[in-house]
């Protein structure tokens, strides 16, 4: 962190601001697909701006994509009334180059970056785009009870804007798709030979019975 020359104002403040503050930011947003819940950038935001205000403090936050191009370097400044200040800048991978891929880091980094100054609580089940990864994805589909569930999270995860144009993170999400799927198919789904039930013998009587009928009868039956 980078703190201006004088500080005997803004460290007060920050020090009142931060008893006054709560230490979670509240889970507010569902994902669907991978059935979590995490705190979105509202909810951090709720989490700070009250205390900050009422100690004439504001947050600004602003951006820029590195020289790599697959890094933003996010710039973070706490500002007191008084003109004293401090600011972090971080770094934070952007991974995937289109603007949606871009829009995430950045939402992601400026909650992160709000955590970390200010010691906020908050949950790693993150349903941006940023941080939802081909192994989430499988283990999502590995938890999958139902087949609809199960298509449901494959169809998300075939999105061009999720791992659709990412053959080698599709070729391990398939596998696992159809893995699951062959699990969930209910036993006697199929016909199996050698499972078929052999036809029961009658039992012997005084009077004479039919003949039992022993003919393969309809597959479908089975």
């Amino acid at each position: 962190m980078i703190y201006t020359e004088k500080r005997d104002e803004l460290i007060p403040a920050l020090f009142n601001a931060r008893k006054a503050m709560s230490s979670k930011a509240k889970k507010n947003t569902a994902n669907n697909h991978l059935k979590s819940r995490y705190a979105n950038l509202e909810s951090f935001l709720e989490a700070i701006r009250p205390s900050l205000e009422a100690n004439n403090l504001m947050i600004q936050q602003s951006w820029e994509v590195g020289p790599e191009r697959n890094i933003i370097y996010l710039n973070t400044e706490v500002m007191h009334v008084s003109g004293q200040s401090l600011q972090v800048t971080s770094p934070f991978p952007i991974t995937k180059p289109d603007a949606h891929g871009v829009g995430s880091a950045i939402t992601y980094a400026r909650r992160y970056a709000i955590a970390c100054v200010f010691g906020i609580a908050q949950a790693d089940d993150d349903g941006n785009a940023t941080v939802v990864s081909s192994t989430d994805i499988v283990n999502s589909l590995g938890k999958a009870t139902e087949l609809d569930k199960l298509k449901q999270i494959y169809d998300y995860a075939r999105r061009p804007e999720q791992f659709g144009n990412d053959s080698a993170a599709m070729r391990v999400i398939t596998a696992k798709y159809n893995e699951q799927k062959a699990s969930l198919v209910q036993p006697g789904q199929g016909f199996n030979i050698a499972q078929k039930p052999q036809p029961t013998q009658p039992e012997p009587t005084a009077e004479p019975e039919a003949p039992a009928d022993n003919s393969p009868g309809n597959f479908s039956d089975f």
